[in-house]
């Protein structure tokens, strides 16, 4: 026998040992270190049960079962090949399929926000041709893709596992269980043990370390024994599991960077009950029985029970406590614990103002849809959002303005749409106020996942946010700028240089103290105006909008109009300056402006070529299999320049990057009504 104190959790170490040796309890264990050859790798899990070594050599471990847990590979640049789900919009939706990676704890309900765009034919990321370590084109366990099955967070402080619907990619970060026939009753059974407190338990024993954060590795989920399950035990796990996944999924339905969103808080209470509280009880004892089902299944004492509640207590709390690297790669976005009710209501009627989302689910005027079934592939549209072909039930419009006055004034045109639901809680002063400063901050942490920032909605601005431009991605032509220009912001600098100029006439030549005030606010308006107008011309002769690129990288041409927000303009400086620097050149945009750097780039990186739609010009697969580039491609590299050179787009991009950088955001100035 061997002697084993713990200490770890005792505030005097040196206590506790004396204590130990001298008295034993519960610090003190006396263990045959010979029970630990079971485990794998023989740790030592002093601190666990005889029983529950015991499932490590009565049990068949999960990979001598009939699922089966896989990893693949990564890569290497999320920033290149993954999206937010939103980002490439419905007409884009169709080349980018749903992937599944790192995640924070959410057993068996995760909506998963993350996209990668996929090649088909190729079988492969579009653009991928493999990474430094791993020269091959093809993914690990590609053959896997697209069926259902279950997925966990590979690094975590507590870990979880959460369906993987039909159509979806795993990743490095997010490995996947598969069920051998995909028999769906099977993965929701397993998903109900996998999520017991005993199998967490069991699969802990391995690191020999259950306190902190960890990697669980495929191989430590194979590793763990599972329990032989008969149908009536599949039926009730797999009903039990079905019953979790839709009662979380619920939670997400007032979320509006969701799937499942349906309507915010304050509005769908109306339409159908909804009571968070009342549902996580719901949840919590729908987990209870799963736990003492899986007890049983196991074959765990009381004893053992208690040890291992007892694991789970002290497992939650040091989670919450430790700063570990957690594979969740989560940087914003918690709308459901941070935005208010009057947040939620006006983000979404924003949302019916341009035509996303569909104000007759408030009204009553179109039923809400039933719940999909957990494996169902996840929709390119949540249900929130108008269907395909439908006329939206109050008018919409492309581009809206912080104007007062204009037809299409953001304040009045969300005004209205609170109105026709009924919802009364606006000022539209302060309503005003907030479109200025504030909407814009939220909407950006808001639409903020995994490492990537794709707000929708886009503020562009004068300095002072004293007049404000807003457009939505998914409504953007080729001649959004232009539109701008021409029907809003040089009527509105007409205007105001009327005002001001009517200013001066009733001043005349000695104006007093007010008159002086109103002459230099409308000035310095004025000014503002012109500069975000003489931005525009810059901007909108070169500006090429492509979905694929991602919104970052399309909104990056406009960072001097946004200097009203100052980390906002740093990020998009900073991905503008790396464009330039042709960091991006795998990017449409960076094509469009600088062919003559992109095209020669794609001769030598066939990844590039790829991309741009370039591979058979200057790359062949020789008989081999391997892949060679051309001696002399057809059309040559000079003439690919030369075809797509544009001089006005060149002359642009110089009046763009000769412009003088962005000043700190100037005092609140002036704001007249629209003429």
């Amino acid at each position: 026998m061997t002697l084993f104190i713990r200490a770890i959790d005792a505030v005097d170490k040196a206590d506790c040992l004396r204590s130990a040796v001298k008295d034993g309890g519960a610090h003190s264990f006396q263990i045959d270190v010979t029970k630990f050859a079971s485990l794998p790798g023989s740790p030592f899990a002093y601190w666990t049960t005889p029983k529950a070594l015991e499932c490590y050599s009565d049990l068949k471990p999960v990979s001598s079962s009939d699922l089966s847990p896989l990893s693949t590979n990564q890569l290497s640049d999320d920033s290149r090949y993954a999206r937010l789900w939103w980002e490439p919009g419905p007409g884009g939706s169709e080349n980018w399929v749903v992937w599944a990676k790192g995640r924070s704890f959410a057993p068996f309900y995760y909506d998963i926000q993350t996209v990668v765009r996929w090649s088909r034919a190729r079988g492969t990321y579009t653009g991928f041709i493999g990474t430094k370590d791993r020269p091959l084109e093809k993914p690990a366990s590609a053959d896997w893709f697209f069926r259902p099955g279950l997925t966990w967070p590979r690094r975590t402080n507590r870990l979880s596992f959460s369906v993987l619907p039909i159509g979806c990619i795993f990743g490095n970060k997010g490995p996947a269980i598969f069920e051998e026939h995909d028999n769906e009753e099977r993965l929701l059974a397993h998903c109900a043990i996998l999520n017991s407190k005993a199998f967490n338990y069991l699969l802990g024993l391995q690191l020999a370390r259950v306190e902190l954060a960890q990697s669980f590795e495929v191989g430590l989920v194979q590793a763990a024994p599972i329990p032989v399950v008969g149908q009536a035990g599949l039926t009730t796990l797999a009903d039990l599991g079905r019953r979790s996944w839709s009662l979380r999924r619920r939670l997400d339905e007032t979320i509006e960077t969701s799937h499942a969103f349906k309507l915010p808080r304050a509005l769908l209470s109306r339409v159908e009950p909804l009571d968070p509280a009342l549902i996580q009880r719901q949840i919590d004892e729908i987990q209870l029985d799963i736990e003492a089902v899986v007890y049983r299944l196991y074959g765990l004492t009381e004893t053992d029970q208690l040890s291992i509640e007892a694991w789970g207590e002290r497992l939650k709390g040091n989670a919450a406590d430790a700063a570990i690297e957690v594979d969740n790669d989560e940087d914003g976005g918690d709308e459901a614990a941070d935005a208010s009710d009057f947040d939620a209501v006006i983000s979404w009627s924003v949302g019916v103002a341009f035509g996303r989302f569909d104000v007759r689910l408030a009204t009553g005027a179109r039923r809400l849809p039933p719940p999909p079934s957990p494996f169902t592939e996840l929709p390119a549209k949540s249900p929130a959002m108008l269907p395909d072909h439908d006329t939206p039930a109050i008018p919409v419009v492309d581009i809206l303005v912080d104007d007062p006055g204009h037809e299409n004034d953001l304040s009045e045109r969300v005004v209205a749409v609170c109105a026709a639901v009924g919802y009364s809680a606006v000022d539209k002063t302060e309503l005003r106020q907030h479109f200025a400063r504030n909407f814009f901050n939220q909407h950006l942490r808001q639409y903020s996942k995994s490492r990537r920032k794709a707000p929708i909605y886009w503020q562009l601005a004068t300095a002072s946010a004293s007049y404000s431009v807003w457009i939505y991605t998914q409504s953007f032509t080729k001649d959004t700028l232009f539109r701008v220009q021409n029907e809003f912001v040089s009527p509105k600098l007409a205007h105001e240089k009327r005002q001001l100029e009517s200013l001066r006439a009733e001043a005349g030549a000695r104006p007093d103290s007010n008159q002086m005030k109103s002459i230099e606010a409308q000035e310095a308006f004025v000014s503002e105006l012109q500069a975000f107008a003489d931005e525009l011309a810059r901007v909108s002769p070169l500006w090429f909008v492509n979905p694929d690129d991602g919104i970052l990288m399309n909104f990056a041409p406009f960072w001097r109009l946004v200097s009203h927000n100052r980390a906002w303009q740093r990020e998009l400086m900073a991905t503008w300056r790396g464009l330039c620097d042709g960091k991006f050149d795998w990017s449409h945009l960076a094509m469009q402006l600088w062919p003559e750097r992109v095209i020669p780039k794609c001769a030598a990186d066939r990844s590039l070529a790829i991309a741009h739609g370039l591979e058979t010009v200057f790359w062949f697969e020789d008989e081999q299999g391997q892949w060679k580039a051309h001696d002399k491609p057809k059309p040559p590299a000079p003439q690919l320049v030369r075809d797509r050179t544009s001089p006005s787009i060149k002359a642009a991009l110089k009046s763009l990057m000769d412009a003088p950088e962005a000043g700190v955001a100037s005092k609140r100035t002036r704001k007249s009504k629209a003429a």
